[in-house]
């Protein structure tokens, strides 16, 4: 009897590790340091924060802004010439 109980203890541990081998590996992205697929930024306008792959960008006054909709960023660009 207790070899059989240690041929089931062994088998199942064997059933684990094959199971865990042959298991698929998680698919890690990869991306480079400093990538902009991740990076939050802060828009000037409402102060949301917003992907900046995904972001309204504009160039003004020589520097680029991101913005989280079109709306913000012309307002934003409307603000800046009424101060100029």
């Amino acid at each position: 009897m207790l070899k059989f109980l240690t041929l089931i203890i062994l088998g199942y541990i064997l059933y684990r590790m094959v199971k865990r081998l042959m298991a698929p590996k998680p698919r890690v992205e990869k991306t480079a340091p400093g990538s902009a697929v991740d990076e939050l930024v802060k828009d000037p306008v409402c102060n949301t924060y917003v992907a900046l792959g995904s972001a309204e960008k504009r160039v003004i006054a020589g520097k680029e802004y991101a913005f989280c909709s079109k709306a913000c960023a012309d307002r934003y660009e409307k603000e800046m010439k009424n101060q100029l």
